[in-house]
């Protein structure tokens, strides 16, 4: 036999090394031969870029879902009490960040796809989430002349990005990881931003023990603030991983235009996954908002703090999202 045949080309290995680190995602074609080593630490086909990528989408919504459940943390009768109101102006907490966000996600998705990218939304969500809260901690200054009014507005204004901060957060999932990892991906940012809630339940009580409720509201105004500078970390990985994979193929595509009307197109699967999320949260999330009263009445003849209890079922419902 010709020798030929079995001649030895060490690229063919090195693209072998390549192909294993590089996500089924991207199309590598054209660069298949290239030597793993030789690429920068930021390339986007290395798993070093995909992590710090993970790193970012974790902190991104982590100070969002921490101060979102600070009202369940303080308690309603405590927060009830600060205020001057009843429960249900505690429940209005609540009720004026949700109530916007039953279609803001559906508007932000569209600016993010069609006009922002994830990296001006996930700043633009971030900033406002910022600002929300830090409306909302001004009005604990002076709780019982008005400042309740402000703290409400400053929970819509929060509200207005803290579901659109997650729709940036599974862009950046979305764009930069596929297939196997993807699922990974979103299983560990989801992890990470209920490890907030958990955080909270924990820290918070022990913080208005300590120092009082308004302090406490304002170490969650702390969070928010690393989730934006973490907006600004994504962004600047995202326009480094976006300089290094474009290609004149993708200089001429044209980018494709999503409208509203697409929404008629999404199949019956859709609507069904939809619908179990909508009545998982109905069941939920009403729980968290009254749990550290319901945990006071089920826990007096306990030690264990209340508040603290809950905690652990964020951090149960963490662990089986990572797991699964």
């Amino acid at each position: 036999m010709s020798d030929d045949k079995f001649h030895y080309d060490p690229t063919e290995e090195e693209g072998l090394a390549y192909a294993e680190e590089t996500p089924p995602g991207p199309d590598t074609s054209s660069i298949q031969q290239v030597d793993v080593s030789k690429l920068s630490f930021l390339h986007p086909h290395r798993r070093s870029f995909r992590l710090l990528v993970l790193v970012g989408a974790c902190v991104l919504t982590f100070g969002a879902y921490f101060s979102q459940d600070v009202p369940g943390a303080v308690g309603t009768k405590d927060m009830s009490a600060f205020f001057g109101v009843g429960t249900t102006g505690y429940s209005l907490l609540y009720s004026i960040y949700a109530l916007p966000n039953i279609v803001l996600p559906l508007i932000g998705g569209m600016l993010i796809d069609r006009y922002l990218g994830p990296k001006f939304g996930g700043i633009l969500f971030a900033g406002i989430v910022v600002i929300g809260q830090t409306i909302f901690s001004i009005g604990t200054l002076f709780p019982q002349s008005g400042g309740y009014y402000v703290s409400l507005f400053g929970r819509f204004v929060f509200g207005l990005g803290g579901e659109n901060l997650a729709v940036t957060q599974s862009t950046y999932c979305a764009k930069w990881f596929a297939g196997k990892e993807l699922a990974t991906a979103f299983s560990i940012t989801l992890s990470f931003a209920r490890f907030g809630s958990a955080i909270n339940f924990i820290v918070i009580p022990s913080v208005v023990e300590w120092a009082g409720i308004s302090f406490a509201v304002w170490i969650a105004t702390v969070t928010c603030v690393f989730s934006f500078v973490a907006s600004l970390y994504l962004a600047g990985l995202d326009w480094k991983g976006d300089k290094q994979m474009v290609t004149k193929e993708d200089d001429d595509q044209e980018a494709e235009m999503i409208r509203l009307k697409d929404v008629l197109k999404f199949g019956p699967l859709y609507w069904y996954l939809t619908f179990i999320v909508v009545f998982f949260y109905i069941s939920v999330f009403v729980f968290v908002q009254y749990s550290a009263y319901v945990a006071r009445l089920l826990t007096r003849p306990l030690v264990l703090h209340h508040r603290q209890l809950v905690a652990t079922f964020w951090i149960i419902t963490d662990t089986s999202a990572l797991i699964l």
